[in-house]
């Protein structure tokens, strides 16, 4: 587990919009059952909801709905 959340950090910087949306989208997904995730999930979303990035705003908004 520890593996998958590091690579998923590390996807979040990625320069392809799509690999760090899904990055994001995973991460919150995991930070629903690992607390301590929640902060760099936090985080990330404020960055991603303020990018110039149509698609990086949109899934922003789905985590978002989601929580």
């Amino acid at each position: 587990m520890k593996r998958v959340e590091t690579i998923l950090l590390q996807n979040i910087v990625f320069p392809q919009t799509f690999v760090r949306a899904w990055a994001l989208d995973s991460l919150a997904t995991l930070a629903a059952k690992q607390t301590r995730l929640a902060p760099v999930v936090e985080r990330h979303l404020h960055e991603f909801e303020t990018s110039s990035s149509k698609a990086l705003r949109a899934r922003a908004r789905h985590i978002r709905a989601r929580q």
